[in-house]
C-alpha cells in the first residue's frame, strides 16, 4: 500500500523547487557626503576609446562551489570582486518540510506509476526530482501541478528561508569555501548588494510570510562575520492602506556604504495597488521613511550618495533629498549600472542607437563618454551585475559581448560565444586584473556550467 504522503510530499517538493529557484535579488551599496547642485547638465568629460587586451583568452575554471552541474544544492547567484580576489555569492536549498497528508482527491490526481516510485516516502528533495527525471515522470508531475494548482494550495508549506553561502578564489580558476556567518536574527536574506570589500543584506526579523506589521533588518559586513545592523517596522499605517486589510511587505533591493544605506520595500495590499517604500538611515542613526511611489527604481551606492535611475537619473546624499540629473544625451537610457571606483558606470542606449557607456562620477555630475572600438549593436539585454564586467547580449545568442574595465580608463570589449542557449543566468565580475565569466543551467535542465577566466590587462 503506499502511503497518501508520498504524492503530498513529491508536489510539494516540486511547487516549492519552482518557487525557489525562480528569482533573485540582488543590486548595489553606497557612502555618504555632501552634494552638489546637479541639476543643471553635467560636463561631457573626453572620451575614452574602449579596446581589446592583447592577451584576452580564456582559461577554463572551476565552479565556485565543487560542481558543474545538478549535483550541487547551491545556485550561484553572482559573483564579485573581493579581497583582491572574487567572491561568490550563492543560495543553498534547505530541507523543505512538507504536509504530512493529503487529501485523497489530491493523492489520485498522480499516477500509480508516480506514487510507486516512492513507496517509503520521499527521500530528500534532490533525490525525488532525480528519481523522477530516471523514471521519465518528472513531466508528468509537472502537467499535474500546472493543471490543479489546488494540489499547490494543498500542499503549500510558505516561504522557504534564504540561506546565503560564499566561496572565495584569489585568481578566480581555484575556490575555497568562505566563512559567511549569516546575521542571526533574519529569518531569510531577501535582497543584498555589494560595494568594494562590503556585503550588505536585508531581510525580515523572525518570520517569512511578509505580513505587516513586520520588522526588517539591514545588516552589513566587511569581513563576512562580523555585522552591523539597523532595523525597521513597516506598519500598515505606513502603507496608507485601510487598517482592517492585510499587507504583504518585501524588501525589494538595498543599496549601502560605510554611513548609510537605502532600502526599497515593495508593499501589496490584496485589491489595492502596489506600493513601494523608500527606507533610508545611516549605520549609527535611526531609520527614516522617505518616499513612497506606485513601482521600484534601479538604485546604486557611490562614495557620496545614491543615484537612482526611474523616468529619470537622481543623485542623493542621504536618500532623502533627491537632485535630478541630466546626462549629455538627454535620451540615453541606463539599463545597468555598477560600482567603478568613486562613482560608477552606466551602460544603456537610446532608442533606435547602439549600446552606449559612461563613467560618472560619485554625484553623478560629470560623465564620462567610452567610445567602444567595437560594433556591438543595440543593447537587447544586460545581465545586472555588481562590477564593471556586463554581458551583453541578443535573444538569438548571436550578439553576445563582454564590455568590462579595471579601472574606467582601460576597456576590454570582445564578443562572446554562448554555450549553453539556456543559461540562467551568465555572470560576469572582475577584480581589475581578470574578468571571470560563469554560465549557470537553467533549474532542471541537463546543461554543464561553464566558468572561464579572462585576462583583463594587456
Amino acid at each position: 500500500m503506499v502511503p497518501h504522503n508520498a504524492p503530498t510530499r513529491l508536489v510539494a517538493l516540486v511547487a516549492i523547487l519552482l518557487i525557489a529557484t525562480s528569482g533573485c535579488a540582488g543590486n548595489d551599496t553606497t557612502q555618504t557626503t555632501t552634494a552638489p547642485d546637479v541639476s543643471t547638465t553635467p560636463s561631457a568629460l573626453p572620451s575614452d576609446t574602449a579596446g581589446s587586451a592583447e592577451n584576452w583568452t580564456a582559461e577554463a575554471a572551476n565552479p565556485p562551489f565543487g560542481a558543474t552541474s545538478g549535483e550541487t544544492n547551491v545556485l550561484v547567484q553572482d559573483v564579485v570582486p573581493w579581497d583582491g580576489g572574487f567572491l561568490a555569492i550563492g543560495t543553498e536549498s534547505q530541507p523543505v518540510p512538507l504536509p504530512s497528508d493529503l487529501p485523497p482527491e489530491i493523492v489520485e490526481l498522480f499516477s500509480e506509476e508516480v506514487r510507486e516510485l516512492f513507496p517509503e516516502g520521499l527521500p530528500s528533495q534532490d533525490e525525488a526530482i532525480e528519481i523522477l527525471q530516471d523514471a521519465g515522470l518528472f513531466d508528468e508531475v509537472m502537467a499535474v501541478l500546472s493543471d490543479h494548482p489546488e494540489a499547490s494550495d494543498a500542499l503549500s508549506t510558505g516561504p522557504l528561508p534564504r540561506l546565503l553561502v560564499a566561496a572565495w578564489s584569489a585568481d578566480g580558476l581555484d575556490w575555497e569555501r568562505a566563512a559567511l556567518h549569516q546575521p542571526t536574527d533574519i529569518a531569510g536574506v531577501s535582497s543584498y548588494s555589494t560595494r568594494g570589500d562590503r556585503l550588505t543584506v536585508v531581510g525580515p526579523i523572525g518570520r517569512l510570510d511578509g505580513i505587516v506589521p513586520i520588522t526588517l533588518e539591514v545588516a552589513t559586513t566587511t569581513d563576512l562575520v562580523n555585522w552591523e545592523t539597523t532595523e525597521f517596522i513597516v506598519t500598515q499605517d505606513s502603507t496608507g492602506n485601510p487598517v482592517d486589510i492585510t499587507s504583504y511587505a518585501h524588501p525589494w533591493e538595498v543599496a549601502a556604504n560605510d554611513t548609510g544605506w537605502i532600502v526599497q520595500v515593495a508593499v501589496d495590499p490584496p485589491s489595492f495597488p502596489t506600493t513601494v517604500q523608500t527606507w533610508t538611515g545611516t549605520w549609527s542613526g535611526a531609520p527614516t521613511l522617505g518616499s513612497v511611489d506606485d513601482h521600484p527604481s534601479q538604485i546604486i551606492a557611490t562614495s557620496a550618495g545614491f543615484v537612482e535611475v526611474d523616468d529619470e537619473i537622481s543623485f542623493s546624499p542621504d536618500g532623502i533629498d533627491w537632485n535630478p540629473v541630466r546626462p549629455p544625451d538627454e535620451d540615453f537610457r541606463v539599463d545597468g549600472m555598477a560600482p567603478l571606483n568613486e562613482g560608477a558606470v552606466m551602460i544603456g542606449g537610446s532608442p533606435g542607437r547602439d549600446t552606449a557607456v559612461y563613467v560618472v562620477d560619485a554625484t553623478a555630475s560629470d560623465w564620462h563618454r567610452v567610445e567602444l572600438s567595437a560594433d556591438v549593436g543595440e543593447l537587447v539585454y544586460l545581465m545586472p551585475s555588481m562590477s564593471p564586467a556586463f554581458f551583453k547580449y541578443g535573444t538569438d545568442g548571436l550578439d553576445s559581448w563582454i564590455i568590462a574595465t579595471p579601472d574606467g580608463e582601460r576597456w576590454v570589449v570582445e564578443p562572446y560565444e554562448r554555450t549553453i542557449e539556456s543559461a540562467f543566468p551568465m555572470l560576469a565580475a572582475t577584480n581589475g586584473e581578470y574578468v571571470l565569466t560563469g554560465e549557470i543551467p537553467a533549474p532542471f535542465s541537463e546543461g554543464v556550467a561553464v566558468w572561464q577566466r579572462w585576462n583583463l590587462l594587456d
